[in-house]
């Protein structure tokens, strides 16, 4: 496989069998970080390897390395071991397909893609705009078949601890956690939670702008689902300006984050006369909500 032909989701296996995610394709360079690392008193043992690994926290997002031995694919991992899923993963895709979704645009990433146990959850991706719209318009139905229900304020809480020292604190991360619509919650309190990523084949690198950082007030969403996808895809009006923006980030916390209606102010890369905004820097950029709306369409 050349490395033009990596896509978002894959897993790369480098030269010392290290596992590194791509969740982010720039052009002509997947980018990503180490998420596995071969570690000889490691916790997690990865009987396809023979080897023990410890999970990495989230590096921030770099280059992935050009010369690996292997690519793993969410979406031939999951046709050819769908039928291997058990208990509540078995009753997920069954659940997928009775909403529409066809086994076709189903994939399988983290860490059971790369031949670990199921420790906790699988997690599963989703390709297609028309896919998440139907994953959209039957999410309570999906959640019912599942016996399962919405992000609990608990798990908000977790995650926004947990994850709050790698994000800038001028990033409202309680309010964009709390607003993950296609999460799906086993169990009360903080829970299991299993949040489907949604990729647009056709629109799944982001764009690439130079300069630096610029800040701006008053941006209103105008258009909102595109926030579940990698990268996430909004559009937005900026103040003083006629046209429609695009505002992209390949950031995987800000999952649904948009409403239709909202208000923003960012720290952003901006290209005015592309009339986009990326949202890149986890550290260096921020989404702040003056004014927060309830409708995502």
């Amino acid at each position: 496989m050349s490395w033009n032909d990596i896509r978002l989701l894959d897993y790369v296996q480098d030269t010392d069998d290290n596992f590194w995610i791509v969740n982010d394709l720039r052009e002509g360079e997947p980018r990503g970080f180490m998420v596995f690392e071969v570690c000889y008193d490691g916790p997690r043992f990865n009987p396809a390897m023979g080897k023990p690994y410890q999970r990495l926290s989230d590096q921030g997002i770099g280059p992935v390395p050009e010369v690996y031995k292997r690519v793993f694919r969410p979406l031939d991992f999951y046709k050819e071991h769908r039928d291997e899923l058990t208990g509540v993963w078995q009753n997920y895709a069954v659940a997928m397909n009775k909403i529409g979704v066809p086994d076709s645009a189903i994939g399988i990433f983290g860490s059971y893609l790369l031949g670990f146990p199921v420790q906790k959850d699988v997690d599963f991706v989703i390709y297609g705009l028309e896919n998440l719209e139907l994953y959209y318009n039957n999410q309570d139905f999906f959640k019912q078949l599942l016996q399962a229900g919405n992000i609990s304020p608990e798990h908000v809480a977790y995650q926004a601890q947990k994850y709050s020292g790698a994000f800038s604190p001028r990033y409202d991360l309680k309010t964009v956690l709390g607003r993950n619509w296609s999460g799906v919650q086993f169990g009360q309190g903080v829970g299991v939670l299993s949040t489907p990523r949604f990729i647009d084949p056709n629109r799944s690198i982001t764009p690439t702008i130079a300069g630096e950082n610029t800040e701006l007030s008053g941006v209103e969403v105008v258009e909102s689902l595109g926030s579940a996808l990698l990268p996430r895809r909004v559009k937005v009006r900026v103040p003083g300006r006629p046209e429609i923006f695009e505002l992209v980030s390949p950031l995987w916390m800000l999952q649904s984050f948009a409403r239709r209606g909202d208000i923003l102010d960012l720290c952003c890369l901006a290209d005015f006369a592309q009339k986009l905004l990326v949202v890149s820097d986890r550290q260096n950029h921020h989404v702040q909500f003056r004014k927060k709306s309830s409708l995502i369409r």
